[in-house]
């Protein structure tokens, strides 16, 4: 113990340790400002990453809003056009021909990081594309055998059934769109 005293009251030994202990201080300041760098660092880079995945999104949507055959007033008008063609002298025959569309290749590729999306954006998009899913495997049975030997009151009911979901389509397309942009402009908003 009395060594450990003289020590502390040697003027050598006080720069030794006033050294070594500012040296430390200095290290862990050091330490602690790189951990932080790494870790905004790391926070823009997710951050990124997830405007990315909701810009491509958009993307895919809006094509998909823009580029789709049905848009809300042409929907009614469909409607119409295929309750008379089925009640017209032949709508007994008739066969409409509806084609098959993929809206969600951008979803497929961003499937794996789909947790990077805010919590209230992710239900959104997934209740667009659950609904384009449903539309696809609806347009696959509107194009078979099966579709074309069925009553035509029965062809009638699916050929509606297919427009209301295409309109109900759009309405969620809106509102991922929506959710989509107002989480881009909160987390960027020079965007």
């Amino acid at each position: 113990m009395d060594l450990f005293l003289n020590a502390l009251t040697d003027p050598r030994a006080v720069g030794t340790i006033a050294g070594a202990s500012i040296s430390a201080a200095i290290v862990m300041t050091i330490w602690f400002l790189n951990r932080y760098q790494e870790r905004k660092i790391e926070e823009n880079r997710r951050k990124r990453k997830t405007i990315d995945v909701m810009s491509a999104l958009i993307a895919e949507i809006r094509s998909y809003t823009s580029s789709t055959d049905f848009k809300r007033d042409d929907i009614k008008r469909a409607k119409r056009s295929a309750i008379e063609a089925f009640e017209g002298p032949y709508g007994y025959r008739f066969i409409p021909y509806v084609p098959i569309e993929k809206h969600d290749r951008v979803f497929e590729a961003v499937m794996l990081d789909i947790q990077v999306l805010p919590y209230t954006v992710v239900h959104q998009v997934v209740g667009f594309y659950s609904q384009m899913t449903a539309i696809t495997g609806l347009q696959q049975q509107l194009n078979t055998d099966g579709y074309r030997e069925l009553p035509s009151s029965r062809r009638l009911r699916l050929l509606l059934r297919y427009l209301d979901m295409n309109d109900h389509a759009l309405k969620l397309a809106r509102s991922a769109l929506d959710a989509l942009e107002r989480q881009i402009s909160e987390m960027d908003p020079s965007a």
